[in-house]
């Protein structure tokens, strides 16, 4: 697992799994999307984001997540996320972006999922959309 930022108020660490990509962030994600907006602009696997450790987000973390979505679509990925706060669910409904991101309770299941998703399986998840 690689850092990408560590400070007192946000962590960012980036690992590469087998078919994905797992970013795990915790703390205040506020203007920090340089830190991690080159390393998703590149991404060639599906990307999971473990944003259960956040305790805040900005519109730059929504539009961090939709500029992922947009490059992994156009590569045939996805972009997931795992134990979104209700703060956060909320956030992006009225942004009017959750169906853009499937939700999953633990990183595996996202996994699961993503790599499900690139090889043309069915859709597996707690709400049978992953």
């Amino acid at each position: 697992m690689g850092t990408i930022h560590s400070s007192a108020r946000l962590g960012i660490e980036r690992e590469d799994r087998s078919g994905c990509i797992v970013y795990r962030l915790r703390g205040r994600f506020s203007d920090h999307v340089d830190a991690i907006h080159q390393d998703v602009k590149v991404a060639a696997l599906p990307l999971v984001f473990d944003v259960a450790g956040l305790e805040s987000v900005s519109s730059n973390f929504i539009g961090l997540l939709v500029f992922a979505q947009s490059v992994q679509e156009r590569r045939g990925g996805s972009v997931r996320l795992v134990g979104p706060s209700v703060f956060l669910r909320d956030l992006l409904e009225v942004t009017g972006v959750a169906q853009l991101f499937p939700v999953h309770a633990e990183v595996p299941e996202a996994e699961a999922a993503a790599r499900g998703a690139v090889a043309g399986l069915p859709p597996s998840g707690p709400e049978g959309q992953a």
